[in-house]
C-alpha cells in the first residue's frame, strides 16, 4: 500500500468463492458418502475425490498450486522474495497482484488494465469483485488518489476488542505503559484468581498481537513486554494490560498514512534502529527495536529482547543494527522486484556513534571477537554499497519507543514521524 500511495496506483479487491474447491489432487483420497446422498444401490461404497475439499490437509497447498499455475499461464511473474505477490508490468503500465488465502488485491495505474486482470480471473475461477479496497483482513483502508495518500487503520477492530473485554467505557491514558517498569517473573503467581479468570490475560494479548502486526507499532514494545509474563501473570501484570487497553481507548482512531514523495526520495527506504542496553532488570538483557519507513509511513517494525547479555551499549546497538538489516535486505529485494524503485542503498539511522564506527572500521578487536559474524555481515553490506549508516541524535531516534517505555512527548513525536496519527490530523 505504501507503493500504491507513492505511484498513485488504483487498489481493488476480489474474493475467491470456495477457493479450496479449485485445487487438483495428486494423491488417491477417498471419503464416505455424504449422509443425505448415500447411494441406494451401493450404500457401503466410498467416493474417490477428484478435487480438494475443505478440511483436507492438502487443500491450502493444492489451491495455491492451482492459482500459481494460472498466474504464470497469464504471463505474471512470481516474486522470489514473497511467493504470494505477482507482477505483470510493461511499458508505462503497472500491474501487481497479491493474494492471502482467498483475498486478492490488484494494484494498477490503469483502469483498463485493472478491468482486464479482473476478467481473466473471472474466467479462471468463481470470483466476487469487491471494487476499490476499503476493508481487508480487519484493516480499514482509505484511499485519496488526488493527493497520493493511503491510510490504514484498525479502529473497528480496537472497538470490538474493548467491547469484548468490557473496556469500551474505560477512561483513556496517554501512554501504553508507565515510565518505570520494575516487574520480575518471581512476582508472578501460579494460582488463578477470580479476576484472572474474568480477565483472560493470554487471550487479550493474542488479540492485541494482531494490532501490533498490522498497524500499531506504538504498542509493539508494550505487547512484547507483557507477553513475557503470559505463563503466570500476577495482578500487577493484569493492571498494566488494562492500562494498555486504556491507551487503545485513547488512540483507537490511530492509523498509518502513506504519502507520495515527489520526486522519489533518495534513499527511499529508511530505517531507525535502537537498543535499550540492559533494559531487563531481571536478566540484564537488552531490547532491540527498528522501524522501516517508505512513503513517509512505517512498513515494518519489531521489538525483540536480545538473546544474550551484551557487555556494552555499543555491542547492544550493533546487535540491534544486525537485526534491522536482516529485515532491510529482504525489503530491498522485495521492492526491487516490483521494478518501480531504483537500486539505491537503504539508509539506517543509529544514535550510537561507536556502533557506527565499529561497522566502518575493519580493525580486529578483542572486545568484539565474540560477535565477529554480526560484524562481518554488516561490514560486507557496507562494502558492497547495499546500505548507508548515519548518525542521528537521540532526541530524533524514532525507534526509541520500540525498546522501552518513553515519556508522552517523545512517544507522540515518534508516532508522528513514522506516519502514525489520529484520523483528525
Amino acid at each position: 500500500l505504501a507503493t500504491a500511495a507513492q505511484f498513485r496506483l488504483l487498489v481493488h479487491q476480489m474474493d475467491v468463492r470456495t477457493a479450496f474447491l479449485h485445487g487438483d489432487l495428486h494423491e488417491e483420497i477417498y471419503m464416505e458418502q455424504p449422509p443425505a446422498y448415500i447411494s441406494k444401490d451401493h450404500p457401503t461404497h466410498v467416493c474417490k475425490l477428484v478435487k480438494s475439499l475443505y478440511g483436507l490437509k492438502q487443500s491450502p497447498r493444492q489451491w495455491y498450486e492451482r492459482f500459481t499455475t494460472c498466474m504464470l499461464h497469464l504471463g505474471y511473474i512470481r516474486f522470489q522474495s514473497d511467493p504470494n505477490v505477482y507482477c505483470r508490468n510493461s511499458t508505462n503500465v503497472i500491474l501487481l497482484l497479491a493474494i492471502y488465502v482467498d483475498d486478492i488485491l490488484i494494484l494498477s495505474n490503469s483502469n483498463d488494465v485493472l478491468s482486464k486482470a479482473k476478467s481473466e480471473l473471472h474466467a479462471s475461477f468463481s470470483m466476487q469483485d469487491m471494487g476499490a479496497l476499503h476493508y481487508c483482513l480487519g484493516i480499514q483502508v482509505f484511499q485519496d488518489h488526488s493527493h497520493g495518500h493511503i491510510r490504514i487503520s484498525q479502529q473497528s477492530y480496537v472497538e470490538s476488542l474493548l467491547t469484548k473485554y468490557n473496556m469500551s467505557t474505560c477512561k483513556g491514558v496517554s501512554t501504553p505503559l508507565p515510565i518505570s517498569l520494575k516487574i520480575k517473573t518471581s512476582s508472578s503467581t501460579t494460582t488463578p484468581t477470580s479476576d484472572m479468570v474474568a480477565f483472560p490475560y493470554a487471550n487479550i494479548l493474542g488479540g492485541i498481537r494482531y494490532l501490533v502486526t498490522c498497524t500499531r507499532p506504538d504498542i509493539c514494545f508494550a505487547a512484547n513486554f507483557l507477553s513475557r509474563y503470559m505463563q503466570a501473570p500476577s495482578p500487577i501484570h493484569t493492571q498494566h494490560l488494562k492500562r494498555l487497553l486504556r491507551y487503545l481507548q485513547e488512540t483507537k482512531d490511530f492509523g498509518i498514512t502513506y504519502s507520495a514523495n515527489q520526486p522519489l526520495l533518495k534513499p527511499f527506504l529508511t530505517c531507525y534502529s535502537d537498543a535499550d542496553w540492559g533494559g531487563d532488570e531481571e536478566t540484564l538483557q537488552s531490547t532491540s527495536g527498528y522501524v522501516y519507513l517508505l512513503s513517509s509511513g512505517a512498513i515494518s517494525w519489531q521489538s525483540k529482547k536480545q538473546e544474550r547479555v551484551t557487555l556494552s551499549s555499543t555491542e547492544a546497538e550493533y546487535v540491534a543494527m544486525t537485526l534491522a538489516l536482516k529485515e532491510g535486505i529482504w525489503l530491498k529485494h522485495f521492492l526491487k522486484e516490483t521494478t518501480l524503485y531504483p537500486d539505491h542503498p537503504l539508509l539506517l539511522r543509529c544514535d550510537n556513534m561507536s556502533a557506527i564506527m565499529l561497522a566502518k572500521n575493519l580493525k580486529h578487536s578483542e572486545l568484539t571477537k565474540h560477535i565477529a559474524m554480526k560484524l562481518q555481515f554488516t561490514r560486507e553490506l557496507l562494502h558492497d554499497g547495499n546500505i548507508e549508516i548515519v548518525h542521528v541524535r537521540t532526541d530524533e531516534q524514532w525507534a526509541d519507543f520500540l525498546t522501552k517505555s518513553t515519556q508522552k512527548t517523545k512517544h507522540y513525536e515518534s508516532c508522528n514521524h513514522i506516519g502514525l496519527k489520529s484520523s483528525n490530523h
